[in-house]
């Protein structure tokens, strides 16, 4: 038994070690890969050949989503990538302790059903993206003017004055409407629920007729009585993916020419990380990560070591009694 247990204990080991080495190489991957810009990024696939070119990258973003979920939340109505909502039932279950002679109350929580809400896919936004729109609808308002302006003179200076103007205008606009500054984020490379965080939580308490007990009053004829379970109430929690929350992005970007699409999936063989946050706040989850699995692994090597010597002091034991089974 005790062999036993030291060998599952050394193998549970190498398999954190493994696991940390890997966090390790993800971490140092992280490091050493220069961050990009969806429009850049686009730029150079635009001019790299094939029709389907792509690149490991490493974004910064915000979340993003063409059909966004509608839910109301605090009373208003609001728009996330995924909502989800579950409903738990909260009961207390009187119990006789027939050691004791008392009472005991045990709390539980059951999970009735839940709902899941997406509509499209998660995209991530270039952080600039945002100042990008501001700066095409600057552009419309500024070449509308300029054509009303250009219509009220009659003079061919003026007019052709104007008009280098409202050329650079449009040139500018045109760049800018055929910049990708989105991409989409492939559903097979992630799980979207690791995305999610608590939005709400409301408690509907159960109306019903309670039947007192003194959990004083011992059980008679020391026979213990049935359990007794009154449902509290129920609970209602709700969690989203956030529209505009930043990400940190780490994958295989890819570019197909014909739709004019960006998607961010995981390439073979490479990292992929999809996660809240700024590379600092990334890293540091890792590594906190990498500690804990050190520590883990560090204790199952002392209790294998443990279990080992154990064996063999019970076998020196055993051959110095005339012999035995070892355990």
């Amino acid at each position: 038994v005790a062999l036993g247990l030291g060998g599952v204990a050394f193998g549970a080991a190498w398999l954190l070690h493994l696991s940390k080495q890997d966090t390790q190489r993800l971490i140092n991957t992280m490091k050493l890969t220069s961050t990009d810009s969806i429009p850049d990024v686009a730029k150079k696939l635009h001019l790299t050949p094939g029709d389907k070119p792509s690149k490991f990258v490493e974004i910064y973003g915000t979340t993003n989503c063409n059909d966004p979920v509608s839910y109301v939340g605090g009373g208003d109505k609001r728009r996330a990538v995924a909502h989800l909502e579950e409903t738990f039932k909260k009961s207390r279950t009187l119990r006789y302790d027939q050691k004791t002679r008392k009472w005991r109350t045990l709390h539980t929580t059951e999970k009735m059903h839940e709902t899941f809400q997406q509509n499209a896919s998660l995209c991530v936004d270039d952080l600039a993206a945002a100042r990008w729109r501001e700066r095409v609808a600057e552009l419309e308002e500024h070449i509308r003017v300029k054509r009303e302006e250009m219509n009220s003179f009659s003079s061919m200076l003026s007019r052709s004055k104007r008009g280098q103007e409202l050329d650079a205008w449009i040139d500018e606009l045109e760049l800018l409407k055929d910049c990708n500054t989105s991409m989409k984020v492939d559903g097979s490379s992630f799980e979207i629920r690791d995305l999610l965080v608590p939005s709400r939580t409301k408690f509907t308490p159960f109306t019903q007729v309670n039947v007192n007990v003194n959990v004083n009053t011992p059980a008679p004829g020391g026979v213990a009585p049935p359990d007794r379970t009154e449902v509290d109430g129920y609970e209602t929690r709700e969690s989203v993916v956030p529209i505009g929350r930043r990400v940190y992005c780490l994958g295989r970007l890819t570019l197909d020419k014909d739709k004019n699409t960006l998607t961010l999936d995981r390439a073979p063989n490479k990292p992929f990380v999809l996660q809240y946050g700024t590379e600092e706040e990334v890293i540091q989850s890792h590594e906190a990560t990498i500690f804990w699995k050190g520590l883990g692994s560090y204790g199952l090597v002392a209790i294998g070591t443990a279990c080992f010597l154990s064996a063999g002091n019970h076998y020196m034991r055993s051959k110095g009694n005339g012999g035995g089974d070892m355990e």
